[in-house]
Order: C-alpha cells, then structure tokens, then sequence
C-alpha cells in the first residue's frame, strides 16, 4: 500500500467522505475523514475513495485473480491449438504472435495489478466470486473496457486521420458543449475510463481543475501513468485482425506531452456514491457513463446536481442507446426535471472502437448536451446493488414467495440429476418426472430444455 498520497494539495478540497460526506484531509498516511475519522487508503499512488476500502479492494483482487486465471487457461488453449498437425504456416504464426502476446499481457497485467493485491488485507475466495462477479455491473470486471486503453493511448499515435481519431472527435464533441454553456473552472469527470478525454481537457484554458473519477483500477491507473508520461506496454489482440501481423500488435501506452501537473488529478471514485464534496464543482462531465449505469437515469442526474456549485453546467457525452428504451426525449426530459436548464443539445454520428489494426468497428449516434443547474437537488441515497440485509447482513432475511419456489426447483433439479444415468433421453426423462410430480408433460419438457442447455453452456 503506498503511504503517501500522490494527490495534489490543491485538489483535497474537490473530496469528501463517499460515507458522510464531510471534507477529507491529507497527511502522509493516507486521506482521513474530518468528521468521521474513517480512513481511505492511497493505491498505486491515488486516492481510494470508497465507502468500504478494504472490501473493495478484497473485490478487485478476486477478480484478478479471476482474470488472471482466464488469461493462463487461454495460454493453455492456445499451445495445446499449436500442437494440431494441420496447421498451415500463416495459421503457426498468427497463433504463435497472439501465444506470446497472452503471455506477456498476463505478465505486465500482473504488474499493474500488484499495488491493488498488496494493499488488500482481506483474503477472499477467487472460486468463490466468480460466481459473484455475474451480477455486478459492467464495469466491475477485469478486463472491462481493455480496448479504451489502446483507443485513448495508442491509436491515434498509429496514425488515424482527424476525422477517423475518435479521442479528436470526442474532444471536439464536449468542446462544443462547453463552449455553448460557458462551461469552465472546475471540472469533475465521473466515469473517466482510461483518461485521454481528461488528459486533453487539462490543456484546455478554460478549465482551472480537471479531477478524473473511475471505478476501474486498470483503466484509472494506466491512464494517471500515461498521462504523466509514464509509458505502459501492452499487446492489442484485435477482434477482427487485418491481417497476420495485426493479430498481435505491440502498443506503448503513453501521452504525446506530459499533461500540466497543477490541473489534473486522478481518484478511485463511484459515481454512485461519489467521495466528491458537495456543489463545488463548476462542471461535471459523464463520459459514456450513464448507459451503463444500473441506477435509473432520474436517480443519477440528481447526483449531478449535488455535485455542481447553483448555475454550474453538466456536460454529456455518450450513446443513446440508454437501458429499458429510453428515448433521447425521455433523458433530456429527465435531466430537466432534475433541476436542470438544458442550454446545448447535439447529435453526431461518431467512430467507435475502430482500431487501424482491426476490420471491426462502427459509428454510433453520440448525445451532447450542456444542462445549466437552476435548482438544488439532495445527493440521494447511495445506490446498492445487494438490499442491506444481504450487503451487511444485520437485518433478517425476508422469507418471498421466490424463496419457496426457488427451493422447490432445486428440489426438483436434485430428482432430475438422480434420474440422469447415461441411458435414459429426455423423452423418457420428462415422462418419468411428470407421472412423479404430476406435472403437464410439455410444460416440463420447456423447462427440462432451458436447464440442460444451461448445463450444456457450462460443459
């Protein structure tokens, strides 16, 4: 765990407690909450601003240990692919580049993600999580979001045209915004992914602040190095390889300039609960956040609002492809009743996600809009993806309706793994079973065929 805070003292006061929200201060231990005394430990030499440091870290080294183990049994794979004797010469070699590739990805992953393993105290079963880790968000997994690092830190240095180089194109998109709104001073970026976006706007005059928040420790880490010229070097596997020698690319993450040191700072921040003090920043932009989002778009554009200083602007930027259908109309309808004045509003079809190695990729409809706070909103709950008396587990377990039959499926899945005995089909499985039970012999059958297809997944 790293002891001294690499954190600017000019950026302290853009924190708060993601508890109480009270300011934090900074010694040469860790950041400390001025009212509650709760301490948030500094990793890879930035914040750590979560509610429960310590079991968010026990969660991140789970899922590394996760995606670490992935990436070895991709290894395994991919040597023993390498042993089949009908391999042609261009198919060894495309094979052998993506082998060592795997190798030295999982090694330089393994690197970075040593602070994080370091600093958590809390052993945790990695079996154990990878049941849990499908049903967290997106975001929370290892190699979430791989492909952001070689587009913000890679790409554009491969030599893509203006219009073509998406980190010029999003750059340009959340300029216009601003510009409208008169958006500047101190910017607060939730959801800062890899950081390219963040690193540009620091040289922007009209910024005096630029804090980059992300949950990832990949993403947020790799992108404080680069941007401060610290270079990271990783291979891209494309998903649709434009030819042999771009099945396996060597990249070397790192900033065209070393950004100014007095405007920009990184924090390990949920924009969920956000450890961010309290209508004191002059802006805050979403970057591709809100899509992927669990908490209802109405929920989070309050949590903007709380965030902002009264007549503070939120810049968007993202695709409208928002969760449940929601229509562009319905999120600028939203963001208005939030206590917003929308000011700018644009449409643009922009690239995504198309690396110059790689046949894939496409262009999406991307939103920005510029919203003018007019009216106060409380900083609401923090949102939970487990209900409290899961999460925290003081508080009775409810007894649903679900429970009961949730118990009488595994009931029923015990009788139907006792009936599975190499010879009998599924015809007469369903007809044994449905005398037994007393069950309808085609409803059993659709039921019958969603559970083995489950287990024929996992085979």
């Amino acid at each position: 765990m790293a002891k001294t805070p690499h954190f600017p003292a000019s950026f302290v006061d853009l924190l708060a407690c993601p508890r109480c929200a009270a300011p934090l201060g900074a010694d040469r231990e860790a950041f400390r909450c001025t009212a509650c005394a709760v301490e948030y430990p500094s990793v890879a030499k930035l914040p750590w601003l979560f509610a429960d440091p310590e079991a968010k870290l026990a969660e991140w080294k789970s899922l590394a240990a996760v995606g670490l183990g992935e990436l070895r049994e991709s290894e395994a794979l991919q040597k023993e692919a390498l042993r089949a004797t009908t391999l042609t010469p261009l198919a060894q070699r495309r094979m052998r580049k993506m082998l060592q590739a795997t190798v030295e990805n999982r090694k330089t992953l393994l690197e970075l993600f040593e602070p994080f393993v370091a600093a958590a105290t809390v052993e945790t079963n990695a079996d154990e999580l990878r049941v849990l880790s499908k049903k967290l968000a997106a975001t929370q997994s290892f190699s979430a979001y791989a492909t952001n690092l070689f587009r913000d830190w890679a790409w554009s240095e491969a030599g893509a045209p203006p219009e073509a180089d998406e980190n010029i194109q999003a750059l340009s998109a959340v300029l216009r915004a601003a510009a409208a709104s008169h958006a500047g001073g101190d910017l607060m970026i939730l959801g800062a992914g890899a950081g390219r976006l963040a690193f540009d706007l620091a040289f922007n005059p009209h910024f005096s602040r630029v804090l980059a928040t992300d949950v990832h420790p990949i993403l947020l880490s790799v992108g404080a190095r680069a941007a401060a010229g610290r270079a990271v070097s990783l291979h891209e596997l494309p998903l649709m390889p434009d030819g042999i020698d771009n099945a396996a690319v060597a990249r070397r993450l790192v900033a065209p300039s070393a950004a100014p040191a007095a405007k920009l700072a990184h924090a390990f921040v949920d924009a969920l609960e956000p450890a961010l003090a309290r209508e004191k920043a002059d802006t805050v932009l979403t970057p591709w956040l809100l899509d992927i989002l669990p908490e209802s778009p109405a929920l989070f554009a309050e949590r903007v609002n709380a965030l902002l200083k009264p007549g503070g602007v939120w810049l968007f930027h993202g695709t409208t492809a928002f969760r449940d259908g929601l229509s562009r109309d319905e999120l600028l309808d939203l963001v208005g009743a939030a206590g917003f004045e929308l000011v700018f509003t644009e449409t643009v079809r922009l690239p995504y996600l198309c690396s110059p190695a790689s046949g894939h990729g496409r262009r999406e409809n991307v939103l920005g809009f510029a919203a003018k706070k007019v009216e106060s909103r409380a900083m609401p709950a923090p949102f939970r993806v487990l209900p409290r008396w899961l999460a925290e587990g003081a508080e009775p377990i409810p007894r649903p309706q679900g429970l009961a039959q949730l118990a009488l499926m595994h009931s029923l899945y015990a009788e139907v793994l006792a009936l599975v005995d190499g010879r009998t089909t599924l015809v007469q499985l369903t007809a044994a079973l449905a005398a037994r039970k007393n069950l309808d012999p085609a409803a059993l059958r659709g039921a019958l065929t969603s559970f083995f297809a489950g287990v024929a997944e996992l085979s």
